[in-house]
């Protein structure tokens, strides 16, 4: 089905989180307060050309970054770490859902979550490494998809 669809179908499911606020599907220039918590796919790496019979197979990993809570926002030290909490399991659950690990609609074959980071409380917007530090999570997810030739 190629990228494009792989991250519309993975935020859509993010989307159905419960306490995800915002999942786009366009990349925004910058977060606001209203849109948190919000999930962002990105594309990362994939060893190409994996053979399988009768075409070839690629697994390309994504990471999910949901960020919480902006760094400092809140009451208390550890408001955006507890607000955190919860995401670890409700992502879990959900990439582990038979549904959408292997979705009859065809988008991909096999969904596994590979790792999450745990909480953190250095996400920037798009991994910049500059601006607004927000508490938040990574999850990296494999999509395997087979494609013939």
């Amino acid at each position: 089905m190629g990228t494009t669809a792989v991250i519309k179908k993975l935020q859509g499911i993010n989307a159905l989180i419960e306490g995800v606020r915002s999942a786009p599907t366009e990349m925004p220039g910058a977060l606001n307060t209203e849109s948190l918590p919000c999930a962002l796919t990105y594309p990362w790496r994939a060893p190409h050309s994996v053979p399988f019979y009768g075409g070839r197979r690629t697994d390309r990993q994504y990471v999910v970054r949901l960020y919480v809570q902006p760094i400092g926002q809140g009451e208390g030290v550890d408001e955006g770490f507890q607000a955190c909490l919860p995401f670890l399991d409700r992502f879990a659950d959900e990439y582990h859902d038979p549904a959408n690990i292997g979705p009859s609609d065809g988008t991909w074959q096999e969904l596994d979550l590979v790792t999450d980071s745990g909480v953190r409380a250095d996400l920037t917007l798009h991994g910049s490494g500059e601006g607004q530090l927000y508490w938040g999570i990574e999850f990296t997810v494999e999509i395997k998809e087979k494609k013939s030739v």
